[in-house]
Protein backbone atom coordinates (compact mmCIF):
# COMPACT_ATOMS: atom_id res chain seq x y z
CA UNK A 1 0.00 0.00 0.00
CA UNK A 2 1.87 3.32 -1.03
CA UNK A 3 0.19 6.82 -0.55
CA UNK A 4 0.51 8.79 -3.39
CA UNK A 5 -0.42 12.70 -3.69
CA UNK A 6 -1.68 15.30 -6.26
CA UNK A 7 -1.06 18.89 -6.02
CA UNK A 8 -1.25 22.00 -8.14
CA UNK A 9 -2.37 25.55 -8.17
CA UNK A 10 -5.17 25.97 -10.18
CA UNK A 11 -4.78 30.01 -9.91
CA UNK A 12 -1.84 31.53 -11.20
CA UNK A 13 -1.33 34.34 -9.10
CA UNK A 14 -1.79 35.49 -5.14
CA UNK A 15 -4.85 37.75 -5.31
CA UNK A 16 -7.56 39.73 -2.83
CA UNK A 17 -10.46 37.31 -3.38
CA UNK A 18 -14.30 37.12 -1.84
CA UNK A 19 -14.65 33.70 -3.08
CA UNK A 20 -13.86 31.57 -6.40
CA UNK A 21 -15.61 29.79 -8.69
CA UNK A 22 -15.14 26.36 -10.31
CA UNK A 23 -17.55 25.13 -13.00
CA UNK A 24 -17.42 22.01 -15.45
CA UNK A 25 -19.40 21.34 -18.16
CA UNK A 26 -19.57 17.94 -19.98
CA UNK A 27 -21.30 17.88 -23.82
CA UNK A 28 -22.38 14.68 -25.29
CA UNK A 29 -23.15 14.55 -28.72
CA UNK A 30 -24.03 11.71 -31.00
CA UNK A 31 -24.40 11.73 -34.52
CA UNK A 32 -26.57 9.17 -37.31
CA UNK A 33 -26.49 9.35 -40.68
CA UNK A 34 -27.51 7.61 -43.38
CA UNK A 35 -27.41 7.38 -47.52
CA UNK A 36 -29.57 5.35 -49.59
CA UNK A 37 -28.60 4.94 -53.41
CA UNK A 38 -31.49 3.84 -55.51
CA UNK A 39 -30.36 2.90 -59.56
CA UNK A 40 -33.05 1.87 -61.42
CA UNK A 41 -31.00 2.15 -65.10
CA UNK A 42 -27.17 3.49 -65.30
CA UNK A 43 -28.36 6.86 -66.59
CA UNK A 44 -30.79 7.39 -63.72
CA UNK A 45 -29.09 7.39 -59.84
CA UNK A 46 -30.51 9.19 -57.01
CA UNK A 47 -29.08 9.43 -53.44
CA UNK A 48 -31.16 10.48 -50.68
CA UNK A 49 -29.09 10.85 -47.53
CA UNK A 50 -30.16 11.97 -43.97
CA UNK A 51 -28.68 12.91 -41.05
CA UNK A 52 -29.26 13.95 -37.09
CA UNK A 53 -27.16 15.39 -34.20
CA UNK A 54 -28.06 15.22 -30.53
CA UNK A 55 -25.86 17.18 -28.22
CA UNK A 56 -26.64 17.00 -24.53
CA UNK A 57 -24.67 19.28 -21.86
CA UNK A 58 -24.39 19.32 -18.32
CA UNK A 59 -22.88 21.73 -15.73
CA UNK A 60 -21.94 21.62 -12.60
CA UNK A 61 -20.65 24.94 -10.40
CA UNK A 62 -18.91 25.01 -6.68
CA UNK A 63 -18.42 28.66 -5.10
CA UNK A 64 -15.31 28.33 -2.57
CA UNK A 65 -15.27 31.27 0.28
CA UNK A 66 -12.06 33.02 0.31
CA UNK A 67 -11.09 35.96 3.17
CA UNK A 68 -11.00 38.93 0.78
CA UNK A 69 -8.93 40.48 3.64
CA UNK A 70 -5.80 37.76 2.67
CA UNK A 71 -4.20 37.15 -0.76
CA UNK A 72 -5.24 33.77 -1.33
CA UNK A 73 -4.31 31.14 -4.27
CA UNK A 74 -6.55 28.18 -5.51
CA UNK A 75 -4.96 24.40 -5.21
CA UNK A 76 -5.74 21.41 -5.97
CA UNK A 77 -4.80 18.80 -3.02
CA UNK A 78 -5.36 15.24 -3.17
CA UNK A 79 -3.98 12.72 -0.87
CA UNK A 80 -4.80 8.98 -1.88
CA UNK A 81 -4.08 5.57 -1.42
CA UNK A 82 -2.86 2.82 -4.53
CA UNK A 83 -3.56 -0.52 -3.55
CA UNK A 84 -2.66 -3.41 -5.40
CA UNK A 85 -5.41 -6.52 -5.34
CA UNK A 86 -4.27 -9.62 -6.44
Amino acid sequence: MVYKRIFSYLTESWVYANSYTVNKTVIATSMVSTNLTFEAIEELKLTVGYGQTKSTSYSIGLTIPADSKRQSKLAFDVLYKKQNIK
